[in-house]
């Protein structure tokens, strides 16, 4: 939603006022029945207004807090606006506020009060140093007026037309950026103004604020007089496009305040248009709320340690977890690594603490035994844990149930490569979710604790981690999941298919037209993810698995190196890579291939 401004914000003071010059003696005491004391509040004390004669409709509001009335007589409210510098107490200009004296409240246009000035002797462009107040009064002829505030107001001279901001939208959305890129950008666009006279050429800046709140936690009208930073428009601030590089817009946090790449940044702007010293703000503000991407890699004996080949992991999105917790699934030698928050030494690292703690530049973590794990830290509490790497079917409409002891191994899905699952569950009707441990999430957000996931939005939808269901299996069959964590911006999702049908397609079976998927022969389903053929099979060629009659339909692919060994599981994977190699010798084979496990196997 566009934030409207209120008048002190309408144009920016860009001098406070610092003169030393007389006074007006208003007489501050009460006559008659007391009426209670109250306080200007609008425009503020030693205010900066330049009235803009390219927008003469402009409004400006005086406003104060309310007067408590001393008796039954209601109090009416006298605006009265004098120069500070005259002999003469009388003001130059004074009305009754609105609703006939009773509001508190008064709105005047820039052309009125340009016509004032003018009156008063002030010549055009020239500033008038002023004061302003008001007076309370009732019928008994009580009075009290109010401490004044000073203000300073240019006349009409060169004006600017008003004008509106277009992006990005308002919005307090948290928007992720990575702080150190300088190929994506923030774009900003504005109405271009028009400025009074013509001959007069305008430039802008996009000025930035700090979100601000009140004691009672109440967001405050931003004041852009002096913003927190600002950039020039594109061509030399002529344009009414400004593109601010995801790095410019970090360096200019950091060197205001915002230090944490972790902390969001809520800030609120808008532009400033510029002919020659005339200066005024957009019609509107804008919210904006920034928090840098921390990307966590892990570097060590397995890749070389070489930190710009570092391996990402999954930054938790959830609330209070974004770019503190991280974790990955992955296949590890034994051998030591650490945790680098960044692609090149000398950034911050992570190593092992003693105890499931993180030391920062400490000693390296070791991993003793081969395996698939999942690892997971925080960088914030400087935890970290490193379990079994699994990823398995839980529900009612499951084989295991809603319980979660009963997932592994029966009811597993198949490490296909780092943050990648796949499997088929048997399923039954009801509602289920993908778990990675063998109980429940006890709440605690910690590096050791289950993640479980779901959603009820359709398959390639992102995941939530501990939070709602699949929508229901509602009819009973073989359903083929995959749980991917390779995209770190959307982070993980997942994707559901019927398993209904798996055909071996190449150049290695006897008696079948080659690569011709159409024609080629189907395999039994066995259940829990495994699929059966026996057939002849022509020596030293390729075969692939195709879960379908066409190209573009799942297939899998060979992830061993393309070996020819029989009665052995090869790896398999359905992220791109070669053929299966057949056998070194022809002959009929049984050949098994198990999803679950992410394997096959050619046995004669």
């Amino acid at each position: 939603m566009k934030k409207y401004l209120s008048f002190a914000s309408l144009f920016i003071a860009f001098i406070l006022l610092g003169v030393s010059c007389k006074k007006f003696d208003f007489d501050y005491n009460s006559t008659g029945e007391s009426i209670g004391s109250f306080r200007l509040l609008s425009p503020g004390d030693n205010q900066v207004i330049m009235l803009n004669s390219a927008a003469p409709t402009t409004p400006v509001v005086f406003s104060w807090s309310t007067a408590a009335q001393g008796d039954s007589s209601p109090v009416k409210y006298t605006v009265k606006v004098s120069l500070r510098n005259s002999t003469t107490t009388t003001p130059i200009w004074q009305s009754l506020s609105m609703n006939n004296g009773a509001a508190t409240q008064i709105i005047v246009t820039h052309a009125d009060l340009d016509a004032a000035l003018a009156s008063a002797g002030i010549g055009a462009n020239a500033d008038a140093e002023l004061s302003w107040t008001v007076t309370a009064s009732n019928s008994t002829g009580t009075e009290v007026t109010a401490t004044p505030f000073n203000v300073k107001i240019t006349r009409f001279g060169i004006g600017i037309s008003a004008f509106a901001i277009f992006s990005p939208v308002s919005s307090t959305d948290v928007f992720n950026m990575a702080p150190v890129t300088t190929t994506n950008f923030l774009h900003f666009k504005w109405q271009k103004a028009t400025a009074t006279p013509s001959s007069n050429a305008i430039t802008y800046k996009v000025v930035f604020a700090k979100k601000q709140y009140d004691g009672n936690g109440n967001p405050v009208t931003p004041n852009f007089t002096t913003p927190l930073f600002s950039f020039d428009a594109n061509t030399n601030g002529t344009d009414t496009i400004a593109d601010i590089s995801y790095q410019a817009m970090s360096d200019a946090l950091n060197a205001n305040g915002f230090s944490d790449v972790g902390q969001v940044a809520e800030l609120q702007w808008t532009v400033i248009a510029m002919a020659s010293t005339f200066k005024a703000q957009a019609m509107y503000y804008n919210e904006l709320h920034i928090i840098r991407e921390v990307s966590m890699y892990m570097v060590g004996a397995f890749q070389g340690w070489n930190p710009g080949n570092g391996v990402k992991m999954i930054p938790d999105k959830r609330s209070g977890l974004l770019n503190n917790m991280y974790y990955i699934y992955l296949q590890m030698p034994a051998g030591e690594f650490k945790f680098l928050q960044g692609t090149a030494w000398g950034q911050p690292d992570f190593g092992d603490g003693g105890g499931g703690n993180l030391a920062p530049g400490g000693p390296n973590i070791n991993i003793t035994t081969p395996g698939i794990y999942r690892i997971s830290m925080n960088r914030s509490t400087l935890k970290y844990d490193i379990k079994e790497g699994r990823m398995g079917f839980v529900g009612g409409a499951t084989h295991a149930d809603w319980n979660p002891s009963a997932v592994f191994p029966l009811n597993k899905m198949g490490f296909t490569s780092t943050n990648l699952f796949c499997g088929v569950q048997d399923f039954m009707t009801g509602g289920w979710k993908l778990i990675d441990n063998d109980q429940w999430n006890n709440g605690s957000n910690t590096p050791d604790e289950t993640r479980s996931y779901g959603t009820g939005q359709p398959s390639g939808s992102p995941l939530e981690i501990n939070g709602s269901n699949f929508s229901d299996i509602a009819t009973a069959g073989a359903r083929r999941v995959i749980w991917d964590g390779t995209n770190y911006s959307s982070g993980p999702t997942y994707q559901i298919m019927n398993a209904t049908e798996m055909r071996i397609v190449g150049n290695g079976m006897q008696g079948v037209n080659e690569w011709d998927p159409g024609s080629s022969p189907q395999m039994t389903y066995l259940g829990n993810g495994k699929w059966s053929l026996t057939l002849a099979l022509i020596g030293g060629k390729e075969i692939k698995f195709l879960a379908g009659n066409q190209w573009g339909d799942f297939d899998y692919e060979d992830n061993s190196g393309q070996s020819t060994a029989t009665g052995t599981p090869r790896p398999i994977q359905f992220n791109g890579g070669n053929n299966f190699k057949t056998p070194v010798t022809s002959g009929t084979y049984t050949v098994l291939l198990d999803e679950n496990n992410q394997t096959v196997t050619i046995t004669p």
